[in-house]
């Protein structure tokens, strides 16, 4: 199964956005930045997927249009609207369905035990290529060796 990556997350969370602007706010960004309390450059930014909310945006907007966060983050292709809303989805195979409710679940439980910050590092190093992420490991091997003496 080919992984998902960091630029499918985001046009993932740039459609599902887009969906929810023009489904519930008339198409317009102005009525969702006045739905959710975000600020407009903020919405501009994930509607043109320039940028991905973070997990405490993302819950925020989840909320209001009760719909699931890691969907709004582009991590879960699985809407799944809560009690007294039809669900709408997208059909899955079970194991795709399965690894990205597990990705889902181990990221909440991320929330949970990381800061705001290291949640934030984790995001940017996944945004990452290999190379590049390969460079922050040895710079980080590196301070690490540098401390212990």
């Amino acid at each position: 199964m080919k992984r998902k990556t960091n630029d499918e997350y985001s046009v993932s969370a740039k459609r599902n956005i887009n969906y929810l602007v023009d489904t519930y706010c008339d198409g317009k960004q102005v009525v969702f930045c006045e739905k959710t309390g975000l600020s407009k450059g903020s919405v501009s930014q994930y509607c043109s997927g320039n940028n991905i909310p973070n997990n405490k945006t993302a819950k925020k907007i989840a909320d209001v249009f009760n719909v699931n966060p890691a969907w709004v983050m582009g991590l879960d292709e699985q809407m799944t609207r809560r009690e007294g809303f039809r669900i709408a989805a997208i059909p899955l195979p079970d194991s795709v369905r399965d690894d990205l409710a597990k990705k889902a679940r181990n990221r909440m439980l991320l929330q949970e035990i990381l800061s705001e910050d290291e949640l934030r590092l984790l995001d940017d190093f996944q945004r990452l290529d290999e190379t590049g992420q390969h460079f922050i490991m040895s710079v980080i091997k590196h301070e690490l060796d540098r401390i212990k003496k």
